[in-house]
């Protein structure tokens, strides 16, 4: 691999199936100068690693617009994969809609002949053949439409996969058909084969398309928290500008409860951020001149101006994007198995066919039936089964976990779930209630601490800092009111300290940061705290802890019990996640603190290495890259869109104990996608060599197709 390589990420559009992925996957493979492709249908993504000197962009995009997928550089335009996947499912559902009425109209009429041929004329049965023909061509040709085009280029490629065994199925039996009616025999046609192949197979591309445009787009999620413009500061004067045209030098303000849209170097102004974002920390960052602030942060107090030092594309959070679209670009093991098959299949079938219809030439047989044992063989190996296999067991799975509230989302890491050796867990939000509350209060000595709380809510309630709500909360909670007392001037809240004012006696009140040499140490160091002086003496601190969830404790009691490992990885400071590890029974050496995002996903990583397979229980922006490269990833009522979009499971109750179950449906889940699976490809093993030998007709062979499937969808729904 020379200096000059470099890996790009691309958004695919127009891929119908993986049968697509992996004929894109290979042409990019094939290129010169491409050292490694990995095209993903459920992410509708494509990451290649190629020499620049070699290749380009340009050349790639090109050939991918041959096979006929559109592809682009993945930029910060990824609500475009999101709006072509609902465009595909709308159009999908126009073709499945279509595909079921004809199919009705057409296998009626030819079962009813089938079974009672006596009961028509020559003239009706050809009629109604003629009629079914009429029927079959727009439900073959517009609805399966996308199979043939879908299998030819697949076929040019040499990566032949289900559309292309599908369309030879149904143009196969068309054909013979026609010949039937064109010979005088309609009374044993093989339209209902053809037209069965295309509706199944447009079943389980809908389950499957379906399942992806409700999982939603994690990259969208992430992007779209950051605001699409800025405002830009010109000699004093701001102007309105779009965030992807900031470039290093311009100088940006940001007002009270903005969101930055870059990264760079505060110049002027002072304030609290919430980081949370991007960290996790749930304590804020007094930031001002000189300081740094990341795309992301938010500025809770006052107003900043900060100056830009990296380009759109090279911020923090660029980085953390393209960590999840590499992660999720993986395929699931399962569906990989499935390409293979299929593929295989796919490359065998022809010769097969070809081999059986010259043996039966051999015998002195006509060409009738030889063109008549050739289509067995095709249709008794259409992988309709296998087509159904995996999303129908998740489909179904799916449904039952939603009754509790649980939110199965992707299929891949559910194919992945052998087993479950290891559970991280992010801390604030997750294992701890949401929000913050005053756990505890100290006063100076002869100070009432109810009347001294009474006068921080009356300097707290025009502000809208977590720490001056967390006051206000635990005055309501005590049923403590505001001290009535006369100001000379209203509170004034100073970015990045605090809350100030002088009462009409004179005396200086001042509500917000602690000095540090009153603090005791006695661990609440581990905690938040905001501080009632009163002319410049400390007379009354609260600090600020987020309790941890009631049920945790019983619930990791359980997952040590079943053997498995626990962790806790968080953003904040190693005090604060001690301390809540002890409270739940987590061994020290299995915490880690001050985890940027990539620090957790690297941690998942490492466990990984050891053989473990990893859950991973989030809620926040900066889980995303863990959640991409977990096993298993769960985020938790009241997690953040980031997070629920990036997660394999959402849980939309706060319920923790409801994990064990879960994570049984999940394994359950998997296994019966494998029995489908072998199920499958059982079937066709036996299958073909009983039709290359000629002991069942074509019409046999569409019905043990159809009992393979029926057989694969009685398995997924079972309890």
């Amino acid at each position: 691999m020379s200096e000059s390589s470099v890996q790009i990420l691309l958004d695919v559009h127009g891929m119908w199936c993986t049968s697509c992925a992996r004929a894109l996957e290979k042409v990019f493979t094939n290129a010169k100068g491409v050292y490694s492709a990995n095209v993903n249908f459920t992410s509708g993504g494509a990451s290649v690693m190629f020499d620049e000197e070699r290749t380009s962009v340009q050349k790639l995009s090109e050939m991918a617009a041959a096979l006929g997928y559109p592809v682009v550089l993945a930029d910060d335009t990824h609500g475009m994969h999101a709006l072509e996947l609902e465009k595909q499912l709308q159009r999908l559902q126009r073709r499945l809609i279509v595909a079921i009425f004809l199919s009705m109209w057409i296998m009626l009429p030819q079962w009813v002949i089938y079974f009672d041929p006596s009961g028509f004329s020559q003239t009706i049965a050809n009629v109604l053949g003629w009629l079914g023909i009429t029927l079959s061509l727009p439900l073959i040709f517009y609805s399966g439409g996308m199979f043939l085009r879908v299998g030819w280029r697949t076929l040019l490629v040499g990566a032949p996969g289900m559309d292309t065994l599908v369309s030879l199925g149904s143009l196969s039996s068309l054909t013979l058909s026609v010949i039937l009616l064109i010979r005088g025999q309609p009374y044993s046609l093989y339209l209902d084969t053809g037209t069965t192949l295309v509706v199944l197979l447009l079943i389980a591309r809908y389950i499957d398309l379906r399942v992806r445009a409700q999982a939603g787009d994690a990259v969208k999620a992430l992007t779209s928290s950051i605001p699409v413009t800025a405002c830009l500061l010109i000699n004093g004067v701001t102007t309105s500008v779009p965030t992807k045209t900031l470039v290093p030098g311009d100088i940006v303000r940001l007002q009270s409860g903005d969101t930055a849209q870059g990264d760079g170097i505060i110049v002027a102004g002072s304030s609290d951020l919430d980081q949370s974002f991007l960290t996790g920390e749930s304590l804020l960052k007094s930031v001002s001149a000189g300081d740094r602030i990341e795309a992301g942060a938010i500025n809770l107090q006052g107003v900043i101006d900060y100056q830009i030092d990296t380009d759109i594309g090279k911020r923090r959070i660029d980085a953390i994007v393209q960590s999840v679209r590499q992660l999720v670009s993986q395929k699931g093991d399962l569906q990989a198995l499935t390409d293979i098959w299929s593929s295989r299949l796919s490359l065998a079938i022809v010769p097969l066919a070809f081999l059986a219809g010259i043996w039966v030439l051999i015998q002195g047989a006509d060409g009738f039936s030889v063109a008549q044992r050739m289509l067995t063989v095709i249709v008794v190996t259409c992988p309709c089964a296998l087509s159904l296999a995996i999303p129908l067991a998740f489909r179904m799975t799916v449904a039952g976990a939603a009754e509790d509230g649980i939110i199965i989302r992707h299929a891949r890491s559910v194919e992945r779930a052998t087993r479950f050796d290891c559970i991280v867990f992010d801390k604030t939000g997750t294992l701890t209630e949401p929000g913050r509350s005053v756990a505890k209060i100290i006063v100076a000595q002869d100070v009432n601490p109810i009347a001294m709380l009474a006068m921080a809510v009356s300097l707290a309630k025009s502000s809208q800092h977590p720490m001056a709500q967390a006051i206000l909360q635990k005055a309501k909670s005590e049923r403590i009111m505001e001290a009535k007392i006369v100001w000379l001037d209203a509170p004034i809240e100073m970015a990045g300290k605090g809350i100030s004012a002088v009462a009409a006696d004179g005396t200086r009140w001042f509500l917000g940061r602690p000095l540090r040499m009153e603090l005791t140490a006695n661990g609440d160091e581990a905690m938040s705290s905001i501080q009632l002086r009163r002319d410049g003496a400390p007379i009354l601190t609260c600090f600020v802890y987020e309790f941890v969830r009631p049920e945790v404790v019983a619930l990791l009691r359980t997952f040590r019990q079943n053997n498995m490992q626990i962790w806790l990885a968080s953003g904040d400071h190693s005090q604060a996640v001690l301390r809540c590890a002890q409270a739940v029974g987590i061994q020290n050496a299995h915490c880690r603190a001050n985890c940027l995002p990539d620090d957790k996903a690297q941690l998942i990583k490492e466990l990984q290495t050891q053989g473990l397979r990893v859950v991973f229980v989030g809620d926040g922006i900066n889980d995303a890259p863990a959640m991409a490269a977990a096993d298993l990833s769960i985020a938790v009522q009241g997690a953040s869109r980031i997070a629920q979009t990036s997660a394999s499971v959402v849980m939309t109750r706060g319920d923790l104990s409801l994990l064990p179950q879960l994570l049984t449906s999940v394994l359950t889940c998997r296994q019966r996608m494998q029995q489908n699976l072998w199920w499958a490809i059982l079937y066709n093993i036996a299958s073909v060599p009983a039709a290359m030998l000629g002991w069942i007709s074509p019409s046999i062979a569409a019905a043990t197709m159809l009992v393979s499937s029926i057989s694969v969808t009685m398995n997924s729904t079972r309890r």
